[in-house]
C-alpha cells in the first residue's frame, strides 16, 4: 500500500500509510516560521516543469464529525463514510469501508485519514510544516507546495504532492499541534476524470476543521 504522510510523535516522525504499516523514524530539524498563505494555493503536478492548474472550489456540506476528546470538529460530504481505523485513527471515504482495502484506490474513490497523536507536547505546528516540506515521509511523493494555512481562525501546516505509483494520485496532508496533541488529516485522490471532484471534497473537509 502507498506510504502517505509523516506524523510527528515526541521528537520523531512516524510514517502514516493507508493500511497498517511499519513505522520508520526521521529526526526533526529546527524550523523557521513560515508566512501564512491563503488555504490551498494553486496546485501544479509534475516531476519537472509543469503548467499551473486552478484548484476546484471546495465543498464541505454534509455530516459533522467530532473527535472523542471534543476538541476537533469537521464536516464531510453526506454520502461519505466514517469508520475507526485503529487507536485515535479514523478513515473518511467516498466508498463503503473495506471496499478498496488491500490495493490502490481507483478513480472516483477518495480517502481522508484522521489521526490524533497525544505525544505532541514538545512539538509545534512549525515542526509539522517542516516534516511536510521535507517530503511527507515518502520518497515517492513529489512535493508541489507546503505552507501555513488558516482554517476557521486556526493556523495549520499543509502540503500537497503527487505520487506516480499505482497510476498516480494527489496526496494532501494538514496538521496542527494544540494542547499537546497533534491533529492531522492525510488524503489521497487518484488521477482521473473524477479527480477535480475529489480535490474539492478533500479541501472542503480540511477547511471545515475547527479546534476548540
Amino acid at each position: 500500500m502507498r506510504a502517505l504522510f509523516a506524523v510527528l510523535a515526541i521528537a520523531a516522525l512516524v510514517l502514516i500509510r493507508l493500511g497498517d504499516p511499519p513505522t520508520p523514524t526521521v529526526t526533526i530539524a529546527e524550523v523557521a516560521p513560515q508566512p501564512v498563505n491563503d488555504p490551498h494555493p494553486v496546485i501544479a503536478r509534475s516531476t519537472t516543469a509543469v503548467a499551473t492548474a486552478q484548484p476546484p472550489t471546495p465543498t464541505n456540506s454534509g455530516s459533522t464529525w467530532v473527535s472523542p476528546d471534543g476538541v476537533w470538529t469537521l464536516t464531510y460530504p453526506q454520502d461519505w463514510f466514517v469508520a475507526p481505523a485503529g487507536t485515535d485513527r479514523w478513515n473518511l471515504t467516498s466508498f463503503a469501508p473495506g471496499a478498496s482495502e488491500g490495493g490502490p484506490l481507483d478513480d472516483g474513490e477518495f480517502k481522508v485519514t484522521l489521526t490524533i497523536e497525544s505525544n505532541g507536547s514538545n512539538l509545534s505546528t512549525d515542526d509539522l510544516l517542516k516534516s511536510y516540506c521535507d517530503g511527507m515521509g515518502d520518497p515517492e511523493v513529489t512535493i508541489q507546495d507546503c505552507s501555513k494555512v488558516s482554517y476557521t481562525g486556526d493556523i495549520w501546516a499543509w502540503a500537497v504532492g503527487h505520487d506516480d505509483v499505482y497510476g498516480g494520485a494527489t496526496d494532501m496532508v494538514s496538521g496542527i499541534v494544540a494542547g499537546g496533541k497533534i491533529y492531522q488529516l492525510g488524503a489521497i485522490v487518484p488521477d482521473g476524470p473524477h479527480e477535480s471532484t475529489g480535490l474539492a471534497e478533500v479541501r472542503g473537509i480540511m477547511e471545515s476543521s475547527r479546534i476548540d
